[in-house]
């Protein structure tokens, strides 16, 4: 069964910050984090900025280790062991440097949002003792009664992170080994249904999906289609491949825009303004609410059916 350790450090934020400062944050879906963290740390002297520029070369050339590093490491002590093997004697000067320089401004606003994070990781912890949704997802992958399993193999680690006022602002992102990052600290508590639900299930379902047996059969399943004209433009449209699109949309059209987030977890919360992107995603879910709906009553598995299905929503 699936198991979820929801936590937060301090040198994993403070990293999350300078991320999102120096613009190498969630730039595909959200634009004004950068905006809102520099209103709250006044002006930044010229070595700050030198050092910013310093951090962003660093992290473009070891990400997404880098990241990893700072959101699921544990002590200090161990980071800086980590950090060594990682980067260059000099980088690593460089990058304590960062640290050491905006700690300060940092302090502030970690303990703002420290309580929030500590409310919403008890809160996450709540929501996710329901037991259907997960039986029913692992069943969907073919992973219910699978052998041999692996200790902790679906044990997620989830880092919650900095989404500095923007309420309708959270994403997650999966950066292998069951380690999730879900940016989250001012989403209302009465959302956090979707972040659970929506977000990292979302999330988590691709990551089961690579762990099946079914993701063979995909990636063959891809070979025929990848040089399908109108599939190519649309993916070329997202700077993706076909089989990242179809991916994508075949997990979408599970959580959170198709029948499995409905039925366990309720209404999508509204939204201010939906990128095109989404759009999309709905679109395919609501495509395939009546076939998800058989799947999940018959304790079907995902199969090529469904891919097709999934294939002629796109291009329809």
């Amino acid at each position: 069964m699936m198991k979820y350790n929801f936590f937060f450090n301090y040198f994993g934020l403070l990293f999350s910050f300078l991320t999102d400062l120096s613009g190498q944050g969630s730039a595909f879906y959200f634009y004004n984090r950068k905006n809102n963290f520099f209103k709250k740390i006044e002006i930044l002297t010229l070595q700050q900025k030198k050092f910013l520029n310093i951090f962003s070369k660093i992290y473009t050339k070891y990400y997404p280790d880098l990241p990893c590093i700072f959101y699921f490491g544990d002590s200090e002590k161990n980071l800086q062991k980590k950090l060594k093997k990682l980067l260059t004697t000099r980088e690593l000067q460089q990058i304590n440097q960062v640290l050491i320089n905006f700690k300060p401004i940092f302090e502030r606003i970690y303990e703002k949002e420290k309580s929030k994070l500590i409310e919403r990781r008890n809160e996450l912890k709540y929501i996710s003792n329901g037991k259907e949704d997960k039986k029913v997802l692992l069943k969907l992958f073919n992973l219910k009664n699978k052998k041999n399993i692996k200790k902790d193999e679906y044990k997620y680690n989830i880092f919650l992170s900095l989404n500095n006022d923007l309420i309708n602002d959270c994403a997650g992102w999966y950066w292998g080994d069951n380690n999730v990052s879900l940016e989250i600290s001012d989403c209302p508590i009465k959302n956090l249904k979707y972040v659970f639900g929506g977000i990292l299930l979302h999330e988590i379902a691709h990551d089961l999906f690579e762990k099946s047996s079914l993701y063979h059969d995909f990636k063959k399943f891809c070979k025929n289609i990848e040089k399908n004209e109108l599939l190519n433009k649309i993916a070329k449209k997202y700077k993706i491949t076909v089989s990242e699109l179809v991916e994508e949309m075949i997990i979408s059209s599970i959580t959170p825009e198709g029948y499995f987030y409905r039925k366990y977890f309720g209404k999508l919360p509204a939204k201010a303004s939906v990128i095109e992107f989404e759009r999309l995603r709905k679109k395919i879910g609501l495509a395939l609410v009546s076939t998800l709906q058989n799947y999940i009553k018959n304790n079907k598995v995902i199969d090529r059916n469904y891919f097709e299905i999934v294939i002629n929503s796109i291009v329809s």
